[in-house]
């Protein structure tokens, strides 16, 4: 399948318009149709429900969205790899999210490019879902979160326990009230 098909697909779901995704796509509003024909075609189910107002998704489409964009992350990590192959022999694709980067990653990849010289590293940030998603997807080789789900043929390892602190501007003496609390997932 032509990467191109899921790529503008996933601008028209975006978008929710033809027009609106021919400029982003730097193409014509009859490109774009004739692309989603084409993968209507090749999938043998309309994907888009048209109207004047714009496009939105069918069961299909929404069905073949998350599809779409394994496909487009796929092809870009294959672009990635090749492109890198003669400076970077060895390449390592790492997610996590925000909150980790900026206290444990960045020094981690750090040491990693100073003990393997010829390594390339590709960093992701985002939620465990979609760091799940994308180790199952091959795009990820590497994932640190606080509560991995276990993906189906995958490792958990257990690196280190993080101490949160209470920090107040309130009163020693007014800090606790009993229905005082907030709970983080």
């Amino acid at each position: 399948m032509d990467v191109n098909l899921a790529r503008t697909f996933l601008i028209v779901a975006e978008t929710g318009s033809f027009v609106d995704a021919a400029r982003k796509l730097n193409i014509t509003q009859s490109t774009v149709s004739a692309r989603i024909k084409g993968l209507e075609e090749l999938l043998g189910r309309p994907i888009f429900t048209r109207s004047k107002s714009g496009a939105e998704l069918t069961g299909a489409g929404e069905l073949f969205q998350k599809h779409a964009l394994a496909l487009v992350r796929v092809w870009q990590q294959a672009q990635l790899q090749v492109s890198l192959a003669d400076q970077h022999p060895e390449h390592v694709s790492l997610g996590a999210p925000l909150s980790l980067w900026s206290g444990f990653l960045l020094k981690w990849a750090s040491r990693l490019r100073i003990q393997i010289p010829g390594i390339a590293v590709s960093a992701t940030a985002g939620a465990s879902t979609m760091l799940n998603q994308r180790l199952i997807e091959g795009t990820l080789d590497l994932a640190v979160m606080y509560r991995p789900s276990p993906p189906p043929g995958l490792t958990i390892e257990h690196l280190f326990d993080e101490e949160f602190v209470l920090v107040s501007s309130a009163k020693a003496a007014s800090r606790r009230v009993s229905n005082d609390y907030l709970l983080v997932y």
